[in-house]
């Protein structure tokens, strides 16, 4: 049967066909072939078409607000590794108007905007800035940035006037997710003129660059983001390698950061150490897992993650952690939820004095002969009180 709306139907014959395509993508990666891997292939498919019409679909631009329970967040959104420690927001607006973002840092380390002009995946699209905002930098708790094309005094960010849908990323980074979040609200400076979101070309218009950021999302991330690693790890697995913050900005990486990654394959009776000199001068750093399809594991009722402010420093001053499927009783263990392959990523903030971790796999059970004697060893009970606390302490951070 003929549509009734021919600029709809192929619009939406583009969407569905972008959600056929990263199908097939999926299942022809070699990671596809693990049976261990499949379903969570699929689960990052649905996951990047709810994020296709959270981040492209859903904002109203003369209404414009801060997204968070819509962006990355806890388990529910993952497909890009979203950092537990993060709170990631996107916010769109038309480039060619002028905006208000008020708010305060509470507890919050590091405020991040990375402006894309226009929607991962879109035609032209790319990141055309990075701009830090730190509590430490100022001493003041409140802060006021103006978004704008036209340069501004005070916090500026400019905006791209040739887009009419900017997105901006914004990460505020916390140690402790029981400390304060502080609070964001954006205002429009005057309104947008003609602007009429039922408009059938205009939903279309955003229907085909959800179709684009749908397929930019399983591509870019969940695909291609594990082959890059492995590519600048040539294709060694178990060992560290360095990436540069700006190679991962077009892909809504941070170019404020100093990446890590490792590509781990482990088996059962197995256990990798990590052993990193922690950098002095860093704002936030932190290790956690991401499986095979750049998904973080799921850090509210597990520990596949710690950071600057959690983790156990030996007597020599180094960092050491364990990855291994069983709790060895180390502090600082990472818990892959008993998956054989996956990635380790280590985010370093701000940081001049950086040094890439080191790892060396040995048998779980001749663990303690790798390790110093002042190794911080947890009971039983201690690691589930701490496992416990993560899910109440999410919920609050996430007010639900």
């Amino acid at each position: 049967m003929d549509s009734k709306s021919p600029v709809l139907k192929k619009a939406w014959d583009k969407f569905q066909l972008s959600m056929e395509t990263a199908r097939q993508a999926i299942e022809a990666t070699p990671r596809f072939d693990n049976p261990a891997n499949r379903a969570q292939g699929y689960y990052a498919l649905i996951e990047a078409q709810a994020m296709a019409y959270n981040w492209v679909v859903a904002p109203r631009l003369n209404h414009p607000r801060i997204f968070t329970h819509t962006a990355w967040a806890t388990y529910l959104f993952t497909v890009a590794g979203n950092c537990p420690d993060i709170i990631y927001s996107i916010l769109p607006l038309d480039g060619r108007h002028t905006y208000r973002v008020r708010g305060r840092h509470g507890d919050v380390r590091l405020l991040l905007m990375q402006v894309l002009n226009k929607p991962m995946g879109v035609e032209g699209g790319r990141c055309i800035g990075n701009y830090e905002f730190c509590k430490a930098d100022t001493g003041q708790d409140e802060i006021e940035i103006v978004l704008s094309p036209e340069k501004h005094e005070g916090n500026w960010v400019p905006l791209d006037p040739a887009s009419d849908f900017n997105v901006i990323v914004i990460r505020r980074f916390l140690l402790d997710w029981e400390e304060d979040p502080g609070h964001l609200e954006v205002e429009m400076i005057g309104e947008l003129a003609g602007y009429d979101e039922q408009d059938e070309a205009a939903v279309a218009r955003r229907i085909e660059m959800a179709a684009d950021f749908n397929l930019a999302v399983v591509k870019n991330w969940g695909i291609g983001f594990y082959d890059f690693t492995m590519q600048m790890a040539n294709n060694t697995l178990n060992a560290w390698t360095n990436i540069p913050g700006e190679l991962m900005a077009n892909i809504a990486g941070s170019a404020s950061c100093n990446y890590a990654f490792l590509p781990f394959d482990i088996k059962p009776g197995e256990a990798v150490i990590i052993e990193m000199d922690p950098p002095q001068d860093s704002v936030y750093w932190s290790f956690q897992i991401v499986d095979v399809w750049d998904k973080s594991l799921d850090f509210m009722h597990n520990q596949t993650d710690f950071n600057m402010g959690s983790a156990a420093i030996d007597g020599d001053g180094k960092v050491r952690a364990v990855l291994s499927f069983d709790d060895p009783g180390v502090a600082n263990w990472l818990d892959p939820m008993r998956r054989a392959q996956g990635i380790v990523a280590l985010r370093n903030y701000r940081s001049k004095t950086f040094t890439t971790p080191t790892a060396k796999v040995v048998k779980a059970a001749e663990l303690r002969q790798h390790l110093p004697d002042d190794t911080t060893f947890v009971s039983t009970e201690e690691r589930c009180v701490t496992v416990a606390r993560r899910r109440p302490a999410i919920l609050q951070l996430y007010r639900g």
